[in-house]
């Protein structure tokens, strides 16, 4: 499953006021973890989160940062 943030929500010009994923976004991962342990999370942003919890439940992580012209990149590394 995909979660973070884009260039929209993450900007150079403001402060984040916490180091948690935005929009409830942990607490649907932690949802889909509980039912499929082997869910592959991946987290596309351009600033550290706080991922403490996920890091520890999920079987893999991936950061992809923002994909920028490869948008496809991170889908097709993990499908192969």
């Amino acid at each position: 499953m995909f979660g973070g943030a884009n260039r929209d929500y993450e900007t150079e010009a403001s402060d984040r006021s916490s180091l948690k994923l935005p929009f409830g976004q942990e607490e649907l991962i932690n949802k889909v973890l509980a039912v499929n342990p082997n869910t592959i999370v991946v987290l596309i942003g351009g600033a550290p989160y706080d991922i403490g919890e996920i890091r520890h439940k999920a079987k893999a992580l991936v950061w992809s940062w923002f994909n920028g012209s490869g948008r496809q990149c991170p889908g097709r590394c993990i499908i192969g």
